[in-house]
C-alpha cells in the first residue's frame, strides 16, 4: 500500500510538470513569428554590414556590429588523437571524461583511473 502524501506530491509533481510544458509548448508558439522576424533582420543587416565592409555601424536605433563564433569539430578522432599525443598538444582538448568509460574501467579492475574522483547524486524522478 502507498503512502497518502507520496501519491499526493506524485500526482502534483506530474500535474506542474505537465502544466509547465504546455504553457513552454504555448510560449515557444507565441514567440515563433518574433523569432523568425528577427532571424530575417539579423541576415539582411548581416549582409549589408559585408557588403559595406564594415565590422559595426552605429545608428540612433542602436548599434550593430559582427560577432563570430568558431566551433572546432572532430572529424576524424583516429587521426586527431595521435597528433595531440605526438605533438604534446593536450591543451587542445577539454578535459572531461566519458561516465560509461570510467564505469567500465571500474567495473574491470575494481579500481578508479589514477587522478579521478566520481560523484553520484541520487534524484528523485517522476513519470505516469
Amino acid at each position: 500500500m502507498t503512502d497518502q502524501r507520496i501519491e499526493k506530491a506524485v500526482a502534483k509533481f506530474i500535474k506542474l510538470r505537465d502544466d509547465k510544458k504546455a504553457l513552454q509548448d504555448q510560449h515557444k508558439e507565441q514567440l515563433a513569428p518574433y523569432n523568425e522576424a528577427m532571424t530575417k533582420i539579423e541576415a539582411l543587416v548581416l549582409a549589408l554590414l559585408i557588403k559595406q565592409g564594415a565590422n559595426s555601424i552605429k545608428t540612433p536605433a542602436g548599434t550593430v556590429y559582427t560577432s563570430t563564433t568558431t566551433r572546432p569539430k572532430i572529424d576524424d578522432w583516429r587521426v586527431l588523437r595521435p597528433f595531440i599525443l605526438e605533438n604534446d598538444l593536450i591543451d587542445m582538448m577539454i578535459q572531461k571524461l566519458s561516465p560509461d568509460a570510467v564505469e567500465q574501467f571500474k567495473e574491470a579492475t575494481g579500481d578508479l583511473p589514477p587522478g579521478v574522483v566520481v560523484n553520484s547524486e541520487t534524484f528523485a524522478r517522476f513519470k505516469k
